[in-house]
């Protein structure tokens, strides 16, 4: 298949996944929208809307739509332990990038929490079956502990205090757990963050990123279509924590996506006259993926924020930007080892 065949199919079950009733599932290729769905953490929400018509699922779609459920529930499983190990020392906690994603889950959770970090640590290995926690390489500079389950082998990436790429935030993480709420999860609930900050932690990702998922893509462009975002909130948590380059950067991306799509801008034009958009480069669909100039994006993010960081006295959060494009060039050199091949169709 092509990459113009390719990106017409991810463009449809983009369609698919915001129900919009053009979308016809007769053009849909099963085997390459298996594939991408299942890479881009969308295949339980695809199948639903399928399932709400006529259209049967193919045996070896459905097979993959009920290994992504039995995972999905291994993932749920393993959150509400860590919701039992939280309470259990006294920690607040927010699980970064789960909520938004439901009924779809990725293999690994991003915890953030609260309080001492042995505390912590120590109720997270007695509440959830987990081999021996480590640091990834850059762990001590971003207070980052990876976990893996020994029975599911979920991972779990517990963030003490920090988030971002490198744990340049500080204020951000504290903002994260004030403003959390409770989200119900199978047949238990969990705490996320609002929808405002969300929004941001998707954005805050831009500047490690070379792609977006489509599911990070439908639950932008839902959440900017159905009046749910406060976005005079939005923008002044963005201005406060000097995230607008990178709050800019991802709904450009995602709106040129959504044009591209549906035809028409996705978002208010008061919100588009307080971002700076249109400096970001191109995004389109090649190689398996929705794709950006990720070193444009990185370079630019990286020369707006710095000057604010110091200017405002956040000189560990400064010291750690300094790192960014060294954490950008290892990721990309991890990444070219592990590199999946493109998303190939049925007929290729």
């Amino acid at each position: 298949m092509n990459e113009t065949l390719e990106a017409q199919q991810a463009h449809l079950m983009l369609r698919l996944l915001l129900e919009d009733p053009r979308a016809d599932v007769d053009e849909l290729d099963w085997d390459f929208a298996r594939r991408l769905a299942t890479r881009d953490r969308v295949l339980i929400r695809l199948a639903e809307r399928i399932e709400t018509g006529d259209t049967p699922l193919p045996p070896t779609f459905a097979a993959a739509v009920a290994r992504a459920r039995a995972a999905a529930a291994a993932t749920l499983e393993i959150v509400q332990r860590l919701d039992a190990a939280c309470a259990s020392c006294g920690a607040e906690y927010v699980v970064l990038k789960l909520a938004h994603q439901l009924p779809d889950t990725g293999s690994d959770v991003d915890l953030l929490v609260s309080g001492s970090a042995a505390d912590i640590d120590r109720a997270v290995l007695e509440h959830v079956p987990a081999i021996t926690g480590r640091r990834q390489p850059v762990g001590r500079i971003t207070r980052q502990l990876r976990y893996v389950t020994a029975r599911h082998g979920v991972v779990v990436d517990v963030h003490h205090g920090r988030v971002g790429p490198l744990g340049e935030d500080r204020k951000f993480a504290a903002l994260l757990l004030r403003q959390r709420r409770r989200v119900e999860i199978g047949t238990g609930s969990i705490w996320a963050p609002s929808p405002e900050d969300q929004l941001l932690v998707q954005a805050m990702q831009v500047a490690n990123r070379r792609s977006l998922r489509l599911g990070d893509l439908a639950w932008t462009i839902g959440v900017a279509r159905d009046g749910r975002l406060a976005w005079a909130r939005v923008l002044s948590t963005a201005k406060a924590l000097g995230l607008t380059s990178r709050l800019s950067c991802y709904l450009d991306y995602v709106s040129q996506v959504h044009r591209l799509v549906f035809g028409h801008p996705l978002l208010p034009a008061d919100v588009r006259g307080r971002l700076e958009l249109g400096r970001w480069g191109q995004i389109t669909f090649r190689e398996g993926a929705f794709r950006f100039p990720a070193g444009l994006a990185m370079r630019r993010v990286w020369l707006d924020e710095m000057p604010g960081r110091v200017g405002i006295g956040d000189l560990g959060g400064a010291g750690r930007m300094l790192l960014l494009p060294v954490a950008a060039a290892a990721q990309r050199l991890r990444s070219l080892g592990r590199r999946s091949r493109p998303v190939e169709g049925a007929g290729a």
